[in-house]
């Protein structure tokens, strides 16, 4: 865990704030109209254009009181890195979230400084679950190569001077992609997002100690069940087979999940981004 906890700031090299540059593209406007047409174009501006830095909706204004928080911890040392878990069930909207944020720390900190790995890159491959006869499982714990994982999160913490492949898993093929993300030194601040974060049986549970925080996110069941609908639909399930992977597979893990969720440092229920 991090100890003193630095504020906020822009990395060297880092973009500069909105408020900045839309002062540098005044300053530039200003020096070729006369000083009353500016003044005129200035009130004009201000009364039409939006404030780039002001939240659009309540679940932007969350993620963004979230990144400030997060960029306030950021380890002073270098060669060292600040690792976030965000876990919760399937459906709860954590892969839209830690995107947001790793997006809105970027903002932040400068383009490059955090990155989001998923667990969902340490699925096995559909022949590998063939193979096992999990098929008909896929999504449940045993489904994923948790020790590739945990070994994965580990060399992240501990060898951060390196670059460090890891997969991640493509919805339209239905596979995990070996090697598709790199984690490079200068990502600073890393995103862990997955399902099983917290689960109690080994290797699973040496995963809390490779990371600094693990914040659990929890949605209404309705929304939920919505999302994992449009998930399965558009993979082409429908009728009784749509119905049995979200009752027998994804809520069932759900509620697996959700009898860990006293072990995370934070629970979160944030508003609902714009379904």
């Amino acid at each position: 865990m991090v100890g003193d906890q630095p504020g906020i700031r822009l990395l060297e090299g880092g973009r500069a704030s909105a408020h900045d540059e839309r002062r540098g593209r005044e300053q530039r406007a200003a020096a070729l109209i006369p000083p009353n047409v500016w003044m005129l174009c200035c009130q004009f501006m201000r009364m039409t254009m939006p404030d780039e830095s002001t939240p659009s909706t309540p679940y932007q204004a969350a993620v963004q009181s979230l990144a400030r928080e997060l960029a306030a911890r950021m380890p002073d040392s270098p060669g060292h890195r600040y690792l976030l878990g965000i876990t919760g069930g399937p459906g709860a909207g954590k892969s839209t979230f830690a995107d947001a944020l790793c997006q809105e720390l970027d903002t932040l900190l400068g383009p490059g400084t955090a990155l989001v790995v998923p667990m969902d890159g340490f699925h096995k491959t559909n022949r590998e679950l063939h193979a096992l006869g999990l098929w008909e499982r896929k999504g449940d714990a045993e489904t994923f190569d948790a020790t590739a994982f945990v070994a994965l999160l580990a060399r992240i913490r501990h060898v951060p001077d390196q670059v460090t492949a890891a997969p991640r898993f493509d919805r339209v093929t239905d596979e995990p992609v070996p090697g598709a993300l790199q984690v490079r030194p200068a990502h600073r601040l890393i995103i862990v997002e997955g399902n099983y974060l917290l689960l109690t049986t080994p290797p699973w549970t040496e995963i809390p100690g490779l990371l600094d925080d693990v914040w659990y996110l929890d949605a209404p069941q309705d929304i939920v069940r919505g999302r994992l609908e449009k998930r399965h639909v558009q993979r082409g399930l429908s009728g009784d087979e749509l119905a049995r992977k979200i009752t027998s597979s994804d809520l069932r893990n759900a509620r697996q999940i959700s009898r860990n969720k006293h072990l995370a440092n934070r629970l979160l229920s944030l508003p609902l981004e714009q379904e």
